[in-house]
């Protein structure tokens, strides 16, 4: 919802800058053609460029393919990705493999499951990888984990040091303080036995 409400909003605006009519229509029609895959880009943005080309011109007809071009390629290679690799834990490029080679191979209905797909098999793979052979200490295994994943956690655990090394400097002053408190009433009483002491000697 987020991608198409993206893609609507770039080209309704671009097409209400360009003078084209029924800009909002138009949005609405770019948003409701997002939920099909491939096709439904292809024929929003054509729509866009026809109502161009009719009402305005060739000229701004020409920049309407621009705007409807950068907006669905700013959609597809950055958005759609982020977005969707988020959403099922994978990798924003895996995520622009997928369905870049689901729909070379398979079509509209490879770009769709492309990643539904991929997620299945991304969870079968950690899965298998962190539970197979688990009774066996020999043959156990360690969770698998992308390189952005392995990066994060080596953050979080620099965080966590750092918090117990901050911890730990604190539980020492509050000892050393507690020392020094300790220390002060008998030093007093030392000196106090060594004054009795010399009072005795001089007697």
């Amino acid at each position: 919802i987020l991608v198409a409400a993206i893609d609507a909003v770039g080209i309704g605006v671009g097409a209400a800058i360009l003078g084209v009519p029924l800009a909002i229509p138009l949005g609405v029609l770019v948003f409701l053609g997002s939920f099909i895959p491939v096709i439904g880009a292809l024929i929003s943005g054509a729509v866009a460029v026809l109502l161009a080309l009719v009402a305005l011109g060739p000229i701004q007809a020409l920049i309407m393919i621009g705007i409807v071009l950068l907006v669905q390629q700013l959609e597809s290679h950055i958005l759609q990705p982020l977005i969707m690799g988020k959403a099922v834990s994978l990798h924003p490029l895996a995520v622009i493999f997928a369905v870049a080679g689901g729909s070379m191979i398979f079509g509209a209905a490879g770009a769709l499951f492309a990643v539904p797909v991929l997620a299945v098999v991304n969870s079968v793979v950690r899965y298998l990888a962190a539970r197979q052979w688990e009774d066996d200490p020999e043959l156990r295994r360690e969770e698998f984990l992308f390189p952005h994943e392995v990066e994060r956690r080596e953050k979080s655990k620099k965080r966590e040091e750092k918090a117990q090394k901050v911890v730990a400097q604190a539980r020492e002053a509050i000892r050393g303080e507690d020392d020094s408190e300790g220390t002060a009433p008998e030093t007093s009483s030392a000196q106090a036995t060594k004054t009795v002491s010399s009072s005795k000697d001089d007697t």
